[in-house]
């Protein structure tokens, strides 16, 4: 969209009047409000959150292209700055954060199809996006597009009801159900490493070597049991060291 030197952009438009809005109106107003409208009205500004979060990583993808851009193309004058690292000099100096940002936003766009308007929507914050463009980046290649897409949608209806650390949970087991089993890895694998061990491998399970168990001997130290593979040693009873006793 070209824009005049007489025009102003609608980004640069809707920026500035939201600042100058909520600069006009002093902090000290929420005091004349009953706590039922308060949190009425965070929770609106959390959905307003989310959508400022949806414009700011459009902006960090738009400069990480410019600068991934320049750097291909050998421009003149380009920095090994990264977009984060500008992000962070131009405001707020939180480089992790920024680098966060640049992260998210290159990976929503290249993993989900739905969150990003979700998020624009204010429907989910910032941190369930991440968490679900970060399951459907766990997802096998071979899953199909349907696929993909259900478990993003199932995601997206549990993000409204879920906390973050519950999503978290539940897009691990979702994403889990589309891993093969360890049996069907090892009949994958067997075949292509069998003519280099000159038989069939053992399965997972059986390759497992079990944990040693500790007992405590009667004098409060701790000794290592054998595993149950290891071949069985004569049991010592533990000798506890007492003073000699005096006539």
């Amino acid at each position: 969209m070209a824009v005049t030197a007489h025009e102003t952009h609608p980004v640069d438009a809707c920026v500035q009047t939201a600042r100058e809005v909520f600069g006009g109106l002093a902090t000290s107003a929420w005091d004349a409000l009953t706590p039922a409208e308060v949190r009425r009205l965070l929770a609106e500004l959390g959905r307003l959150e989310s959508q400022v979060s949806a414009h700011k990583m459009a902006a960090a993808r738009v400069l990480d292209k410019a600068r991934q851009a320049a750097r291909d193309g050998g421009r003149a004058g380009t920095t090994a700055t990264s977009t984060g690292s500008t992000i962070s000099i131009d405001f707020g100096g939180d480089r992790t954060g920024a680098d966060a940002l640049v992260n998210t936003a290159n990976r929503i766009e290249e993993q989900t199809s739905h969150t990003e308007a979700a998020l624009a929507a204010g429907d989910i914050s910032a941190k369930q996006a991440d968490v679900i463009s970060q399951a459907l980046s766990w997802l096998p290649e071979d899953v199909t597009e349907d696929q993909r897409d259900t478990c993003e949608r199932t995601l997206l209806r549990d993000a409204r009801k879920l906390t973050v650390k519950d999503l978290r949970l539940r897009a691990k087991r979702i994403t889990d159900a589309y891993r093969p089993a360890p049996e069907q890895v090892d009949a994958n694998e067997s075949p292509r490493l069998r003519p280099f061990c000159g038989g069939p491998l053992p399965s997972c399970a059986s390759r497992r070597k079990p944990p040693a168990r500790r007992r405590r001997s009667r004098c409060g130290t701790t000794a290592t049991a054998p595993t149950p593979d290891a071949s069985p040693s004569p049991r010592r009873r533990p000798s506890c060291s007492r003073p000699p006793s005096t006539p």
